[in-house]
């Protein structure tokens, strides 16, 4: 399986993500705000070992001294005169806040209780304390406060305690614990330590510890453990090295090796709350049941951590969760299970348990179980408060893992669900089921993710998704400069992915060179060669030939068109054009070498110059090339009509005058045009639609019967000439006509006023000046009577008998407006 290049990949690809964490940094947080129920985590995957409740006392302190090669027999504890060795009646005599320094040598020490605030400090790491008696060493009782620095304890063995009982503040700083038994089946005594205060422990080693619970480390208190190793401890029960009860834990920057437990072979996290952060859990042992590494009933979060070569006898070769359990950033390798699990088992045993495991951004690489889930397996024994537990994955990586019979990667049965999302799955083996094995009730979600290949084999895999990640490649030549543009975040759908993948490694390789990168998402390589190149990522492969074009035109039909003539050395794809950026052709087929495309230029064009991308696809090939088209300007034409309602044009009539604009075959749909009567505008900057221009315009009354000039003007632009056209308009004159059709009158001999009104076609008052003769039956009244109010006004003699008939005649010459008008009224006498 090439493991040893799959574990440095996975570490490479895994590090990418990893937030940077200094060994050194011990900033401390208080953890007293943590509860049973709930761990918030933020990015940053930094749960900070918490040390806020152990800051060693400040107080004045007293140098006391102890020196085992001191040949005073009775010793003050002075420098000059120190103690030889440390026991409870010195203690006794020790003042509180004693700084106790002891010279390096084998102490064989009798059991001491500590109730005052008292620092320990070994010459160095040969300073060694050997328990002489059967009773813990060190009893710190609730006041106590007692810190050790450079000592080794070793060889302690108790049947009723651990090496330390600790009820108050214990600070361990590098330190040795080795060699340490309690042979006692009580759950609430350590090998090494027994806690129920808080204990803080930094720099330090812990080796070959025996218990029935916890063989360093019983704790049901508070307890931070941070650059220190557990290797090589044993527990008869649970808890190889640490055996947290309803204690808050945080450990950091850490290893636990080779320990070994018949559940929880490093860790026993029994309902309390723990924290792991940037530490190592390598070839731990659950050599009867479950949880190589973790075993926890509690809520636990692990981040930065790696766990490699962990293993159960039974199930979840390195962690067990029957609560809560978050993983962050971690690395899980070769981890194994003798039955299921591999690297995980996530299983409520009991309704007041969650079962809910999260998983983000880690990897499972080359983890198998001889059964079910080559990675993780998931149960539920139990209903849990209406629900049922959860195996909730985001951007974790699952490669080469494998099951014996089904789940190369991942079985979930009996009620446990799986939501599992932007995960990378590929190369997992198991009899059945390759990767995923759960019924389809129990999904709450498998989609968005990549399976290696752009057409997996569902059946043989286990599960159908609706979506899931595709491989894309694209070749492009811009102008020469050629890119290779790969995608990783791309569905089936042709949709965009949600969020990114893990980070993947792309390799491209053609006849001469092979280059690897790293994908997180998208991917653009900058490429000069024009041979054939393989792209893959995984076990997909995409093949590219390098696309070339031969891209020309022309201007045809006066400027109006432009004929694309594009060869290429593929005879099928796709063709697109932009003119300044808008899609003018999208997507014509082509269907063989050579594509002609004839495109009719749109009359709203305005400029000589417009930047044009040609962009041609084949296969995963793909060619853009920019040009500058310039267009010479185009004629324009125009046509006028005149509309009017009657046959005869005339002053006082609206005419609707109309100008239909075209550029070759085309109507245009923009611009302006002026129209004027003999030189004078009648209509300014009237706009063109839908190919014509029109006004409605009436023409004044005070225009002479006779043949105008009407004209328009075009302006142009950019892209079109300008035009001038003009055609005649005729006004004809009006013939006028009376308000009145006849007169009646009462014979009388009296003199009246009789006054006639002249109108115009319209029924207006005529306003120009007119010249009249007129008569009474036949007899001149007035020669060239000029009207300039349009009434004719005169005195009339009223006849004395009824019976007298009379004609007034009104005569009109011609002029240049009016016609040539006789009118005779009829006047009637009574």
């Amino acid at each position: 399986m090439k493991k040893s290049y799959l574990l440095s990949l996975c570490i490479i690809l895994i590090l990418l993500t990893v937030t940077t964490i200094s060994a050194a940094d011990n900033t401390t947080n208080s953890n007293d705000d943590l509860n049973t129920d709930t761990i918030s985590i933020d990015r940053n995957y930094d749960n900070t070992v918490s040390t806020q409740k152990i800051i060693k006392k400040e107080s004045d302190y007293t140098d006391v001294y102890v020196n085992i090669s001191s040949n005073i027999i009775t010793g003050d504890g002075s420098i000059t005169n120190p103690y030889t060795t440390l026991n409870q009646t010195n203690l006794n005599q020790i003042t509180n806040n004693s700084h106790i320094h002891i010279t390096e040598g084998t102490y064989y020490l009798k059991s001491m209780t500590i109730t005052k605030n008292l620092t320990i400090t070994g010459q160095n790491r040969n300073t060694i304390f050997i328990a002489n008696d059967t009773k813990s060493i060190f009893n710190i009782t609730e006041t106590g406060y007692l810190q050790l620095i450079n000592i080794i304890l070793k060889d302690y063995t108790s049947q009723n305690s651990g090496a330390i009982t600790n009820l108050g503040t214990l600070i361990i700083e590098n330190s040795t614990f080795t060699n340490n038994r309690a042979e006692t089946t009580n759950r609430f005594i350590g090998g090494s330590i027994t806690n129920n205060g808080t204990l803080s422990i930094s720099n330090s080693e812990f080796s070959n510890n025996y218990a029935a619970y916890g063989a360093s480390i019983n704790t049901y208190g508070t307890t931070h453990i941070i650059n220190s190793t557990f290797s090589n401890d044993y527990v008869q029960t649970v808890g190889g090295s640490i055996y947290n009860s309803i204690g808050s834990m945080t450990v950091k920057n850490s290893k636990f090796i080779k320990n070994r437990a018949t559940s929880g072979g490093a860790i026993y996290n029994a309902k309390g709350v723990l924290i792991v952060n940037n530490s190592q859990f390598i070839n731990n042992t659950a050599a009867t049941f479950f949880g190589g590494a973790i075993y926890s009933t509690g809520v636990t979060n692990t981040t930065n951590s790696q766990f490699i070569e962990n293993n159960a006898r039974k199930d979840g070769g390195a962690i067990l969760n029957t609560n809560n359990f978050t993983v962050i950033n971690c690395l899980f390798n070769s981890n194994y299970a003798e039955e299921n699990g591999g690297a995980i088992k996530n299983i409520p045993w009991t309704s007041s348990e969650n079962g809910n495991l999260t998983i983000l951004y880690c990897n499972f690489t080359e983890n198998s179980a001889v059964k079910n889930g080559g990675a993780i397996v998931g149960f539920n024994s139990t209903e849990v408060s209406q629900n049922y537990g959860t195996i909730y994955v985001r951007n974790s990586i699952f490669q080469e893992n494998s099951a014996g019979e089904s789940g190369g990667s991942i079985h979930s049965y009996n009620n446990n669900y799986i939501d599992l999302e932007n995960c990378v799955l590929l190369d997992n083996e198991a009899e059945n089921y390759i990767e995923i094995y759960t019924p389809s009730t129990f999904i709450k979600s498998i989609e968005n993710n990549w399976w290696g290949v752009n057409e997996p084999r569902w059946r043989k895999i286990g599960i159908t998704p609706n979506t899931w990640v595709v491989m894309t490649v694209t070749r492009t030549i811009t102008n020469e400069n050629t890119q290779i543009k790969i995608n990783l975040n791309t569905l089936n759908t042709n949709k965009t992915l949600n969020g990114t993948l893990p980070p993947r490694i792309v390799k491209l390789e053609d006849t001469t060179t092979q280059n690897n990168y790293i994908i997180n998402g998208t991917l653009t390589i900058n490429s000069n060669s024009s041979k054939t190149i393989i792209i893959s990522i995984d076990n997909e492969e995409i093949i590219t030939t390098q696309l070339t074009a031969n891209i020309n035109y022309k201007l045809t039909n006066n400027n109006n068109n432009i004929l694309f003539n594009i060869t290429t050395n593929k005879n099928t794809g796709k063709i697109s054009i932009k003119i300044n950026g808008i899609t003018i052709i999208n997507k014509h087929e082509i269907t063989s070498t050579s594509t002609i495309i004839n495109y009719t230029i749109p009359t709203s064009w305005n400029k000589q110059k417009y930047k044009t991308t040609i962009i041609i696809t084949s296969d995963n090939s793909k060619i853009e090339e920019n040009k500058t088209i310039t267009i010479p300007k185009r004629s324009v034409t125009t046509k006028i009509t005149i509309n009017t309602n009657s046959t005869k044009i005339n002053a006082g009539k609206t005419i609707q005058i109309t100008v239909e604009i075209k550029c070759g075959n085309q109507y245009l749909t923009t611009g302006k045009v002026v129209f004027k009567i003999n030189g004078k505008t009648i209509g300014s900057t009237i706009s063109i639609k839908n190919g014509t221009a029109t006004i409605n315009y009436i023409i004044p009354s005070s225009y002479s019967a006779k043949t105008y000039n009407l004209s328009i003007v075009y302006g142009g632009d950019g892209n079109k000439n300008a035009n001038r056209n003009s055609t005649t308009l005729t006004i004809q004159k009006q013939t006028i006509h009376t308000n009145t059709t006849s007169l009646n009158f009462t014979h009388s001999g009296n003199k009246t006023k009789i006054s006639i009104k002249f109108l115009d076609i319209f029924n207006n008052s005529i306003k120009t000046p007119i010249k009249l003769n007129y008569t009474i039956n036949g007899k001149t009244i007035e020669n060239n009577k000029v009207i300039t109010n349009s009434i004719l006004s005169f005195e009339y003699t009223i006849p004395t008998t009824s019976t007298s008939k009379q004609t007034l005649t009104i005569i009109n010459g011609e002029n240049s407006k009016y016609n040539k008008l006789t009118i005779n009224i009829p006047i009637t006498i009574q």
